[in-house]
């Protein structure tokens, strides 16, 4: 489990108690409606019978109106709520990646600065300070590499290699965390414009949330 799940599972929440909301409100209709259905209208009924009828049509009236103003703000009021988990989430993906001066490692730098490594020697450092969380460190090999290609361009093939090292650095942001939140977002939208869909949510977001 990531840093960054928590985020992941606050809105998994959000939308589990939107769409238990909806069906709650959605199945109240249905059991009005059965009980109007089996006290309708009848002229002449006897007064116990034109009571529970009367009472039948009210209740389903009440029904309707609170699945109609349900309808109308829920989502909006959860798309509020995952806003603001959202706006954590980045606040906490750009603490965590910005760049930290205490995880500088000094030894690395001596080796960035020699000049001796191959691009496969700096593909196992970014490799290794990515493995180990440290993106201040991540980038700074990359911008290293990125260097050593620029001096190495006369050879073509060995300044692609430790090109293809600073590529790896470019993305040391945390961009795909918030991606993956808006993702999750996209199919909570769906989810209100086809609301069967709610059925699946565990399957349609299980890859992304496993991601965090």
């Amino acid at each position: 489990m990531g840093k960054f799940n928590n985020y992941a599972q606050r809105m998994n929440e959000i939308a589990n108690a939107a769409f238990a909301e909806y069906r709650e409100k959605e199945a109240a209709v249905k059991s009005a409606e059965s009980r109007y259905n089996a006290y309708p209208r009848r002229n002449g009924a006897d007064p116990a019978y034109m009571a529970k009828s009367a009472r039948a049509e009210a209740d389903l009236a009440e029904a309707r109106n609170a699945f109609e103003q349900m309808r109308r703000h829920l989502f909006d009021d959860k798309r509020r709520e995952i806003a603001a988990v959202r706006a954590e989430l980045e606040k906490a993906v750009g603490d965590a990646f910005a760049a930290d001066p205490t995880k500088v490692d000094m030894q690395t730098m001596e080796l960035l600065r020699s000049g001796i490594m191959s691009a496969d020697e700096y593909n196992r450092l970014i490799d290794k300070a990515t493995a180990n969380g440290n993106p201040t460190m991540a980038r700074m090999i990359a911008q290293s590499a990125a260097d050593m290609a620029e001096r190495t361009k006369g050879d073509a093939d060995v300044s692609r290699s430790y090109r293809l090292v600073s590529h790896k650095g470019k993305g040391m942001n945390g961009q795909e965390y918030l991606d993956a939140f808006d993702c999750l977002c996209r199919t909570f939208n769906r989810c209100e414009r086809n609301f069967a869909l709610s059925t699946k949510w565990d399957e349609l977001t299980s890859p992304i949330m496993d991601s965090f």
